[in-house]
């Protein structure tokens, strides 16, 4: 995998991207307003979520209950396939997740990104 500077939220952070079709990750990022790394596998699962019903024309289909709230449009459960999510949380932890993955750990300064505990202060104490 290889580390990039990218954005979320209108945060700047960083991401991982897989090199080739060996790597069992399809991506990786940062989420600094989580404080936590987010790898998404290339396996899929499935999964239910319930979506908004939709007519013919796209557009939501009616109101869900009694009197038809307008605020609540017609759901329905489905199923989908979605690649297994894993969160890391523990700076020493995506430290070295980062360290085992990219090749370009030791080049880039992605540890910018990670803040404390506390939110205000950045980590920059590299692991050699």
């Amino acid at each position: 995998m290889m580390l990039y500077t990218t954005a979320t939220n209108g945060a700047k952070t960083f991401g991982l991207i897989p090199l080739n079709g060996d790597c069992p990750f399809n991506e990786a990022i940062y989420m600094p307003n989580l404080e936590a790394l987010a790898v998404l596998g290339n396996k899929n699962r499935d999964t239910f979520t319930m979506l908004e019903r939709l007519d013919e024309n796209g557009n939501p289909s009616g109101q869900s209950g009694k009197g038809g709230d307008p605020a609540k449009p017609k759901m329905h459960r489905v199923q989908i396939s979605s690649p297994w999510e894993y969160f890391i949380h523990e700076r020493e932890e995506i430290k070295d997740f980062v360290k085992r993955m990219a090749v370009n750990a030791d080049s880039f300064d992605y540890q910018q990104f990670i803040k404390t505990e506390s939110g205000i202060e950045i980590v920059r104490d590299i692991v050699q």
